[in-house]
Protein backbone atom coordinates (compact mmCIF):
# COMPACT_ATOMS: atom_id res chain seq x y z
CA UNK A 1 0.00 0.00 0.00
CA UNK A 2 1.41 3.25 -1.07
CA UNK A 3 2.56 5.77 1.05
CA UNK A 4 0.40 8.86 1.61
CA UNK A 5 2.89 11.86 2.04
CA UNK A 6 1.44 14.80 4.13
CA UNK A 7 2.68 18.03 1.12
CA UNK A 8 2.11 20.64 3.79
CA UNK A 9 4.10 18.76 6.63
CA UNK A 10 6.90 18.33 4.10
CA UNK A 11 6.73 22.10 3.40
CA UNK A 12 7.29 23.08 7.14
CA UNK A 13 10.17 20.55 7.42
CA UNK A 14 12.10 22.01 4.66
CA UNK A 15 11.16 25.38 5.53
CA UNK A 16 12.78 24.16 9.16
CA UNK A 17 15.67 23.16 7.29
CA UNK A 18 16.37 25.91 5.16
CA UNK A 19 16.24 28.21 7.72
CA UNK A 20 18.90 26.08 9.32
CA UNK A 21 21.06 26.00 6.45
CA UNK A 22 20.74 30.11 5.38
CA UNK A 23 21.68 30.53 9.27
CA UNK A 24 24.58 28.13 8.26
CA UNK A 25 25.55 30.44 5.09
CA UNK A 26 24.95 33.45 7.06
CA UNK A 27 27.58 32.70 9.46
CA UNK A 28 30.38 31.45 6.90
CA UNK A 29 29.60 35.13 4.69
CA UNK A 30 30.22 36.87 8.44
CA UNK A 31 33.62 34.66 9.25
CA UNK A 32 34.71 34.95 5.73
CA UNK A 33 34.29 39.15 6.55
CA UNK A 34 35.69 39.13 9.56
CA UNK A 35 39.01 36.92 8.64
CA UNK A 36 39.53 39.38 5.54
CA UNK A 37 39.13 42.60 7.76
CA UNK A 38 42.10 40.70 10.34
CA UNK A 39 43.91 40.02 7.03
CA UNK A 40 43.73 43.83 5.98
CA UNK A 41 44.50 45.19 9.25
CA UNK A 42 47.75 42.32 9.46
CA UNK A 43 48.78 43.93 6.46
CA UNK A 44 48.64 47.80 7.48
CA UNK A 45 50.15 46.50 10.88
CA UNK A 46 53.44 44.36 8.85
CA UNK A 47 53.74 47.34 6.64
CA UNK A 48 53.88 50.23 9.06
CA UNK A 49 56.29 47.62 11.37
CA UNK A 50 58.40 47.52 7.98
CA UNK A 51 58.87 51.29 8.19
CA UNK A 52 59.55 51.33 11.49
CA UNK A 53 62.26 48.99 11.24
CA UNK A 54 63.62 50.78 8.06
CA UNK A 55 63.24 54.27 10.83
CA UNK A 56 64.89 52.82 13.64
CA UNK A 57 67.61 51.48 11.68
CA UNK A 58 68.52 54.69 9.77
CA UNK A 59 68.04 56.32 13.82
CA UNK A 60 70.77 53.71 14.83
CA UNK A 61 73.12 54.38 12.14
CA UNK A 62 72.90 58.22 12.96
CA UNK A 63 73.09 57.78 16.35
CA UNK A 64 76.77 55.67 15.48
CA UNK A 65 77.79 58.60 13.08
CA UNK A 66 76.92 60.85 15.59
CA UNK A 67 78.65 59.55 18.45
CA UNK A 68 81.54 59.02 15.68
CA UNK A 69 81.81 62.52 15.11
CA UNK A 70 81.56 63.56 18.67
CA UNK A 71 84.17 60.83 19.37
CA UNK A 72 86.21 62.83 16.51
CA UNK A 73 85.53 66.47 17.69
CA UNK A 74 86.67 65.58 21.41
CA UNK A 75 89.64 64.18 19.78
CA UNK A 76 90.35 67.45 17.89
CA UNK A 77 89.53 69.12 21.09
CA UNK A 78 92.01 67.49 23.06
CA UNK A 79 95.03 67.78 20.80
CA UNK A 80 94.14 71.91 21.54
CA UNK A 81 94.18 71.31 25.35
CA UNK A 82 95.37 73.27 27.88
CA UNK A 83 95.16 74.80 31.53
CA UNK A 84 95.63 78.97 31.68
CA UNK A 85 97.32 80.06 35.28
CA UNK A 86 96.27 83.46 36.08
CA UNK A 87 97.94 85.06 39.10
CA UNK A 88 98.46 88.13 40.90
CA UNK A 89 101.83 88.89 41.17
CA UNK A 90 101.07 91.31 43.82
CA UNK A 91 99.51 88.69 46.58
CA UNK A 92 100.95 86.18 45.52
CA UNK A 93 104.88 86.48 45.30
CA UNK A 94 106.46 83.76 43.83
CA UNK A 95 109.74 82.04 44.91
CA UNK A 96 111.22 83.49 41.81
CA UNK A 97 110.00 86.60 40.47
CA UNK A 98 108.49 88.14 37.07
CA UNK A 99 108.78 91.43 35.57
CA UNK A 100 106.79 93.56 38.18
CA UNK A 101 107.71 91.70 40.91
CA UNK A 102 111.37 92.14 40.38
CA UNK A 103 111.42 95.41 42.10
CA UNK A 104 109.89 94.22 44.89
CA UNK A 105 111.87 91.11 45.33
CA UNK A 106 115.02 93.73 44.92
CA UNK A 107 113.17 96.21 47.48
CA UNK A 108 112.90 93.06 50.08
CA UNK A 109 116.62 92.00 49.57
CA UNK A 110 115.28 88.48 48.00
CA UNK A 111 117.03 89.19 44.64
CA UNK A 112 120.30 91.03 44.36
CA UNK A 113 119.65 91.79 40.79
CA UNK A 114 116.65 92.72 38.98
CA UNK A 115 118.08 90.58 36.33
CA UNK A 116 117.70 87.43 37.78
CA UNK A 117 114.34 86.96 37.11
CA UNK A 118 114.60 87.66 33.56
CA UNK A 119 117.44 85.41 33.26
CA UNK A 120 114.97 82.58 35.19
CA UNK A 121 112.01 83.64 32.92
CA UNK A 122 114.03 83.38 30.01
CA UNK A 123 115.08 79.51 30.86
CA UNK A 124 111.56 78.78 31.80
CA UNK A 125 110.55 79.31 28.73
CA UNK A 126 113.51 77.18 26.90
CA UNK A 127 112.50 74.51 29.05
CA UNK A 128 109.38 73.60 26.84
CA UNK A 129 108.05 74.48 24.00
CA UNK A 130 104.16 74.00 25.61
CA UNK A 131 104.70 76.09 28.60
CA UNK A 132 105.41 80.11 28.63
CA UNK A 133 105.60 82.56 31.08
CA UNK A 134 104.50 85.77 30.37
CA UNK A 135 102.57 89.35 31.36
CA UNK A 136 98.79 88.55 31.69
CA UNK A 137 98.47 92.36 31.78
CA UNK A 138 98.08 95.40 34.09
CA UNK A 139 95.54 95.96 37.41
CA UNK A 140 94.68 93.72 40.11
CA UNK A 141 92.07 91.30 38.85
CA UNK A 142 92.55 91.16 34.79
CA UNK A 143 89.39 89.92 34.29
CA UNK A 144 89.85 89.41 30.31
CA UNK A 145 92.33 86.93 31.27
CA UNK A 146 90.72 84.89 33.77
CA UNK A 147 87.58 85.03 31.02
CA UNK A 148 89.33 84.06 28.51
CA UNK A 149 89.72 80.65 30.09
CA UNK A 150 87.01 80.09 30.91
CA UNK A 151 84.89 80.42 28.41
CA UNK A 152 87.22 78.79 26.08
CA UNK A 153 86.29 75.11 25.38
CA UNK A 154 89.57 74.02 24.73
CA UNK A 155 91.08 75.34 28.39
CA UNK A 156 90.18 72.31 30.93
CA UNK A 157 91.62 74.45 34.14
CA UNK A 158 92.08 78.26 35.28
CA UNK A 159 94.24 77.67 37.74
CA UNK A 160 93.43 81.24 40.12
CA UNK A 161 96.17 83.35 42.44
CA UNK A 162 94.93 86.19 44.09
CA UNK A 163 94.47 84.95 47.69
CA UNK A 164 95.73 87.82 49.07
CA UNK A 165 92.68 90.46 47.46
CA UNK A 166 89.07 90.76 48.40
CA UNK A 167 88.50 92.10 45.03
CA UNK A 168 88.59 88.94 43.39
CA UNK A 169 85.54 88.07 45.33
CA UNK A 170 82.87 89.88 42.97
CA UNK A 171 85.38 88.33 39.71
CA UNK A 172 85.13 84.59 41.07
CA UNK A 173 81.62 85.32 42.62
CA UNK A 174 79.48 85.72 39.12
CA UNK A 175 80.34 81.72 38.68
CA UNK A 176 79.26 80.19 41.46
CA UNK A 177 75.98 78.89 40.03
CA UNK A 178 77.68 77.87 36.56
CA UNK A 179 78.66 74.22 37.56
CA UNK A 180 80.83 73.66 34.75
CA UNK A 181 82.38 77.07 34.51
CA UNK A 182 83.01 76.35 38.63
CA UNK A 183 84.73 73.18 38.40
CA UNK A 184 87.18 74.65 35.80
CA UNK A 185 88.91 77.33 38.42
CA UNK A 186 90.93 75.87 41.09
CA UNK A 187 92.20 78.01 43.42
CA UNK A 188 96.14 78.34 44.20
CA UNK A 189 96.95 79.13 47.88
CA UNK A 190 99.36 81.48 48.33
CA UNK A 191 99.32 83.87 52.04
CA UNK A 192 95.93 83.39 53.87
CA UNK A 193 92.68 84.33 51.54
CA UNK A 194 91.53 87.40 52.82
CA UNK A 195 87.99 87.10 54.57
CA UNK A 196 85.45 87.25 51.27
CA UNK A 197 87.37 85.10 49.25
CA UNK A 198 87.67 82.52 52.18
CA UNK A 199 83.70 82.40 51.84
CA UNK A 200 84.09 81.45 48.52
CA UNK A 201 86.84 79.22 48.42
CA UNK A 202 84.18 76.03 49.58
CA UNK A 203 82.47 76.28 46.13
CA UNK A 204 86.41 75.87 44.18
CA UNK A 205 88.79 73.15 44.01
CA UNK A 206 91.96 74.46 46.45
CA UNK A 207 95.59 74.07 45.57
CA UNK A 208 98.69 74.21 47.14
CA UNK A 209 102.13 75.04 46.17
CA UNK A 210 104.18 75.62 49.08
CA UNK A 211 107.59 75.05 46.50
CA UNK A 212 106.23 77.66 44.41
CA UNK A 213 104.53 80.66 46.01
CA UNK A 214 105.36 81.97 49.36
CA UNK A 215 102.41 81.77 52.52
CA UNK A 216 103.10 85.12 53.17
CA UNK A 217 102.86 88.76 52.01
CA UNK A 218 106.12 90.44 51.51
CA UNK A 219 106.58 93.28 53.47
CA UNK A 220 106.19 96.72 52.94
CA UNK A 221 106.14 95.80 49.30
CA UNK A 222 103.68 98.69 47.95
CA UNK A 223 101.77 98.18 45.07
CA UNK A 224 102.12 99.82 41.79
CA UNK A 225 101.52 97.03 39.09
CA UNK A 226 99.12 99.14 37.53
CA UNK A 227 101.27 101.87 36.76
CA UNK A 228 104.51 100.32 36.18
CA UNK A 229 103.30 97.59 33.57
CA UNK A 230 101.00 100.04 31.49
CA UNK A 231 102.35 104.09 31.16
CA UNK A 232 98.85 105.57 29.88
CA UNK A 233 101.18 107.27 26.80
CA UNK A 234 103.69 105.10 26.01
CA UNK A 235 103.16 102.61 23.35
CA UNK A 236 103.59 98.58 24.51
CA UNK A 237 102.16 95.25 22.09
CA UNK A 238 101.10 94.21 25.75
CA UNK A 239 97.41 94.08 26.80
CA UNK A 240 97.97 96.44 29.26
CA UNK A 241 98.86 99.11 26.90
CA UNK A 242 96.20 98.13 24.38
CA UNK A 243 93.77 98.65 27.13
CA UNK A 244 95.02 102.23 28.07
CA UNK A 245 96.83 103.74 24.81
CA UNK A 246 94.66 106.31 22.67
CA UNK A 247 95.77 110.18 22.58
CA UNK A 248 94.30 112.17 25.74
CA UNK A 249 91.84 114.81 23.55
CA UNK A 250 92.75 118.31 23.98
CA UNK A 251 91.24 119.96 26.98
CA UNK A 252 87.15 119.68 26.35
CA UNK A 253 86.30 119.58 29.54
CA UNK A 254 86.94 122.86 29.72
CA UNK A 255 84.03 125.35 28.87
CA UNK A 256 86.04 128.89 29.08
CA UNK A 257 89.66 129.37 28.18
CA UNK A 258 90.12 130.94 31.19
CA UNK A 259 88.36 129.08 33.59
CA UNK A 260 89.29 126.40 35.66
CA UNK A 261 88.63 123.36 34.36
CA UNK A 262 88.01 120.05 36.96
CA UNK A 263 88.95 116.66 36.18
CA UNK A 264 89.54 113.59 38.25
CA UNK A 265 91.84 110.70 38.94
CA UNK A 266 94.16 108.67 41.68
CA UNK A 267 96.23 111.78 43.07
CA UNK A 268 99.81 110.95 44.60
CA UNK A 269 98.47 110.32 47.62
CA UNK A 270 98.31 107.25 49.89
CA UNK A 271 94.33 107.17 49.46
CA UNK A 272 91.67 105.67 47.51
CA UNK A 273 87.83 107.55 47.74
CA UNK A 274 84.89 104.98 47.19
CA UNK A 275 81.90 105.71 46.83
CA UNK A 276 78.38 103.66 48.73
CA UNK A 277 78.71 101.09 45.88
CA UNK A 278 82.16 100.31 46.48
CA UNK A 279 83.13 101.73 43.64
CA UNK A 280 86.46 103.82 42.82
CA UNK A 281 86.31 107.74 42.44
CA UNK A 282 89.12 109.99 41.97
CA UNK A 283 89.88 112.82 43.74
CA UNK A 284 89.16 116.73 41.99
CA UNK A 285 91.97 118.06 40.23
CA UNK A 286 92.06 121.74 39.11
CA UNK A 287 93.98 123.37 36.36
CA UNK A 288 94.65 125.90 33.70
CA UNK A 289 93.13 124.09 30.70
CA UNK A 290 95.55 125.92 28.72
CA UNK A 291 98.42 124.61 30.90
CA UNK A 292 96.90 120.90 29.91
CA UNK A 293 97.25 121.75 26.42
CA UNK A 294 100.44 122.66 26.84
CA UNK A 295 101.78 119.85 28.52
CA UNK A 296 99.64 117.22 26.52
CA UNK A 297 101.99 118.63 23.42
CA UNK A 298 105.15 117.83 25.12
CA UNK A 299 104.65 114.40 25.40
CA UNK A 300 106.54 113.68 28.64
CA UNK A 301 106.78 110.36 30.35
CA UNK A 302 103.43 110.09 32.99
CA UNK A 303 105.45 107.50 34.87
CA UNK A 304 108.84 109.21 35.67
CA UNK A 305 107.54 112.59 36.51
CA UNK A 306 104.51 111.63 38.41
CA UNK A 307 105.62 108.36 40.44
CA UNK A 308 109.63 108.60 39.44
CA UNK A 309 110.35 105.67 37.79
CA UNK A 310 109.92 104.32 34.48
CA UNK A 311 109.09 101.07 33.84
CA UNK A 312 110.57 101.03 29.99
CA UNK A 313 113.63 102.83 30.90
CA UNK A 314 114.32 100.60 33.86
CA UNK A 315 113.57 97.08 32.01
CA UNK A 316 114.02 98.04 28.06
CA UNK A 317 116.82 101.12 28.65
CA UNK A 318 114.85 103.49 26.04
CA UNK A 319 111.41 105.53 26.62
CA UNK A 320 109.74 107.21 23.57
CA UNK A 321 108.38 109.92 25.95
CA UNK A 322 110.44 112.61 27.61
CA UNK A 323 112.40 112.00 30.61
CA UNK A 324 114.14 115.55 31.41
CA UNK A 325 114.54 117.67 34.82
CA UNK A 326 111.81 117.56 37.28
CA UNK A 327 108.72 119.35 36.83
CA UNK A 328 107.08 122.46 39.31
CA UNK A 329 104.13 121.79 41.26
CA UNK A 330 102.44 123.57 38.52
CA UNK A 331 103.16 121.30 35.13
CA UNK A 332 102.90 118.22 37.51
CA UNK A 333 99.42 118.84 38.71
CA UNK A 334 98.98 119.61 34.54
CA UNK A 335 100.89 116.08 33.73
CA UNK A 336 98.02 114.79 36.32
CA UNK A 337 95.40 116.14 34.28
CA UNK A 338 96.91 114.71 31.35
CA UNK A 339 97.53 111.54 32.95
CA UNK A 340 93.33 111.13 34.26
CA UNK A 341 92.31 111.49 30.38
CA UNK A 342 93.47 107.72 29.95
CA UNK A 343 91.17 104.83 31.68
CA UNK A 344 92.44 102.77 34.00
CA UNK A 345 91.87 99.30 32.72
CA UNK A 346 90.96 97.85 36.39
CA UNK A 347 88.26 100.35 36.82
CA UNK A 348 86.14 101.24 39.18
CA UNK A 349 87.51 98.17 41.30
CA UNK A 350 90.86 99.72 41.57
CA UNK A 351 92.55 100.22 45.06
CA UNK A 352 95.90 100.60 43.65
CA UNK A 353 96.84 104.14 45.59
CA UNK A 354 99.84 104.93 43.09
CA UNK A 355 97.09 104.50 40.24
CA UNK A 356 97.84 107.82 37.85
CA UNK A 357 94.88 106.95 35.54
CA UNK A 358 91.39 108.08 35.08
CA UNK A 359 88.52 105.92 36.88
CA UNK A 360 85.75 107.94 35.75
CA UNK A 361 85.49 110.39 32.11
CA UNK A 362 86.72 113.69 33.34
CA UNK A 363 84.35 115.20 30.33
CA UNK A 364 81.07 116.76 32.21
CA UNK A 365 79.34 116.19 29.25
CA UNK A 366 80.28 113.51 27.19
CA UNK A 367 77.97 112.21 24.43
CA UNK A 368 79.76 108.22 25.61
CA UNK A 369 80.01 107.44 21.73
CA UNK A 370 83.15 106.38 20.71
CA UNK A 371 84.88 107.49 24.50
CA UNK A 372 88.05 105.08 25.33
CA UNK A 373 86.22 105.25 28.79
CA UNK A 374 83.78 102.47 29.10
CA UNK A 375 80.09 103.12 30.05
CA UNK A 376 80.00 102.27 33.39
CA UNK A 377 82.58 104.55 33.98
CA UNK A 378 80.38 107.57 33.33
CA UNK A 379 77.72 109.62 35.66
CA UNK A 380 79.74 107.77 38.33
CA UNK A 381 78.11 108.57 41.81
CA UNK A 382 81.33 110.75 43.34
CA UNK A 383 79.88 110.48 47.08
CA UNK A 384 82.81 109.79 48.91
CA UNK A 385 81.32 107.55 51.93
CA UNK A 386 85.14 105.48 52.54
CA UNK A 387 88.28 106.55 52.16
CA UNK A 388 91.42 103.96 52.26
Amino acid sequence: MAAIFDVANLEERWATCKVGDDRKAALIVDLFSYIEMLAGNLAEAEQSLEEKNIYIKSVKQRVVEMKLQIDQLQSEKDKCSFSSVVIDGDCMPYTPTWKGLAKAYHDTRILINVEILNDFVRGFNMGSSLCDFVDAGNGKECAENFELGLNDIHCRRVLFGGSGDNGYARLLGRDLTDGPKRQKVVLIEGPPFERELADLQGNFQVLSIASVFRAQKLPNVKRRVSSQLTPPTTPSTGYAAAASKASTTSAAAATQPNSLSTTTAADNSNVVLRNKAGERIDSPLKCMPRDVVLMKNQKLCNNFHLLGDCYFLRIFGSCQHKHGPKLDAKDLQALRVVARHSPCPVGLDCDDSSCILGHQCPRNSCSKSGCKFPLKMHSTDTVVVDRA
